[in-house]
């Protein structure tokens, strides 16, 4: 079964703090998954997905530093 998710990263911001980044399923708007507080700019995310498509690797640059956190995931296959 093929799931489509929505990456969505916030920029800081002084009313929040710091950003975030998310994994979204599109169809339902359940939140997958959920990654540590970020200080990225706009176009500072970027994601490539593993050969078999079941995860990926995150690579998040940060505006204020010069820092580049890389988060891994990976799906979990529910059995049915």
């Amino acid at each position: 079964m093929l799931q489509e998710v929505i990456l969505c990263a916030t920029a800081p911001s002084s009313t929040t703090g710091s950003g975030f980044i998310a994994l979204h399923d599109i169809q339902t708007g359940t939140s997958l998954a959920s990654f540590k507080q970020t200080t990225a700019g706009a176009h500072c995310v970027s994601l490539v997905e593993t050969k078999n498509g079941l995860g990926g690797i995150m690579m998040v640059a940060q505006s204020d530093k010069a820092l580049l956190n890389v988060f891994s995931f990976q799906k979990v296959r529910l059995k049915s």
